[in-house]
């Protein structure tokens, strides 16, 4: 199977940076080169932000998108709402403009599929009698399969927002419908070659993929026109991307709840999940998101701001309600 991060030797100078910093210890040293044991590996693309040399290297599916707009298929694509994260001065009616000049048939947020895998969600949380933890992270999920096996029986029988939202995308437009995932994280590519979930969505590209594609065209321009047009995006689920966001869609959350539990960061989340095997901790929900502060801290974020910078374009951008108009700068 094809790896979503490999290693390019020759860009490889063995500073090691890449084995301190995997979480999971998943970097194995062959002929003083550092390369990603797959086994191992939960795509959280630590190895890849620390990589001072860009040794390890992200899958890129921009040409087999380009290759389905070439052929004339209907291609639609799926924006993350991180975006407003990834793009400072770059609203989504715009970006809309710019993915239709390049022969998409339609773009949506994926937010509409959050919407759709919320209501399950809030069924889990009234429902479920035992401890129900998040599965919108394909991270946590690979952490949860690899290194807590017992746990496994734990995560939410419900597909991410992604997959959700392809599936939506291609019974509304049809099932030939190319669809087109764009998002802050790495694991994202490696989820939608997954078995279970085949068919969903057809190629998937980071922020950075984006930005590359943009910059080489010239797209971001001074002016670029607004397409907000029959926009259906429930502003509550635009919260998905942040810590606590996934339970903010469907609930008001106290945070001094202990039968619910939000944590982010891959550290945090083995602690709490090592407490949940230890049965010392019984709640009712776990939100888990590996990155720092939620899918904000994505590896595949171009973005420098900071993280409370990112988490105030994602709330503002989330408080606005889905007939508002969609300009976002900051």
């Amino acid at each position: 199977m094809k790896q979503a991060i490999t290693t390019q030797k020759v860009n490889c100078q063995d500073c090691h940076r890449c084995v301190r910093s995997c979480p999971v210890k998943a970097i194995g040293i062959e002929s003083g080169h550092a390369s990603v044991v797959l086994d191992k590996c939960i795509l959280c693309g630590k190895c890849v932000v620390e990589c001072p040399q860009q040794a390890k290297q992200v899958e890129n599916q921009l040409d087999i998108v380009k290759q389905a707009l070439s052929d004339g298929r209907k291609v639609a694509f799926s924006i993350a709402p991180s975006f407003v994260a990834a793009f400072q001065n770059l609203s989504f009616g715009q970006l809309r403009t710019i993915l239709k000049g390049f022969g998409g048939c339609a773009v949506e947020e994926t937010a509409v599929g959050a919407a759709a895998v919320s209501e399950i969600y809030a069924s889990l949380l009234e429902s479920a009698d035992y401890p129900v933890i998040s599965c919108c992270c394909p991270v946590v999920t690979r952490l949860v399969e690899k290194y807590y096996p017992d746990l496994t029986r734990n995560l939410a029988p419900v597909v991410s927002p992604m997959i959700a939202h392809g599936r939506i995308l291609k019974e509304k437009l049809g099932s030939d419908v190319f669809v087109v995932f764009i998002g802050p994280c790495i694991a994202k590519i490696a989820e939608g070659r997954d078995d279970d979930v085949a068919g969903s969505i057809d190629a998937v590209l980071t922020f950075e993929h984006l930005q590359s594609w943009l910059s080489d065209t010239s797209a971001i321009k001074q002016n670029i026109p607004e397409d907000n047009d029959a926009l259906d995006t429930p502003g509550p689920s635009r919260f998905f991307p942040i810590t606590g966001g996934i339970l903010k869609s469907f609930t008001d959350h106290d945070e001094t709840d202990t039968d619910v539990i939000t944590v982010h960061g891959i550290q945090n989340c083995m602690e709490v999940f090592e407490c949940l095997s230890q049965w010392e901790i019984s709640p009712r929900f776990v939100e888990a998101l590996a990155c720092d502060g939620g899918c904000i801290g994505g590896p595949g974020i171009p973005s420098t701001s900071g993280t409370p910078v990112r988490r105030a374009r994602v709330v503002n951008f989330a408080r606005q309600s889905a007939d508002e108009n969609l300009n976002y700068f900051v």
